[in-house]
């Protein structure tokens, strides 16, 4: 039996790695996903207004993220977020 095993998984939140077991055939006989995801940041967030959120996140998505929620709220994005280029 051969093992295959990719790790690290990127682009996810968290850790991950995929093990590939492989019969005497070479066909596959058994495949494990393991992901260890520890959602921590979300207690970050936990009782702050959404205002506070682009001071302590980094990327576009978060961004983008809180100006849709201005936005459905009817007001305007946070001075921090309408500086931020989007592309």
């Amino acid at each position: 039996m051969t093992r295959i095993t990719l790790a690290p998984v990127t682009r996810i939140e968290g850790h991950a790695k995929v093990t590939i077991d492989l019969d005497d055939s070479g066909n596959v006989a058994d495949t494990f996903v393991n992901v260890v995801e520890l959602r921590g940041f979300e207690k970050f967030c936990i009782g702050r207004p959404v205002e506070e959120l682009p001071r302590i996140m980094t990327g576009q998505g978060e961004r983008r993220r809180v100006r849709s929620d201005a936005a459905q709220r009817g007001e305007e994005a946070p001075r921090a977020v309408q500086l931020c280029r989007l592309h």
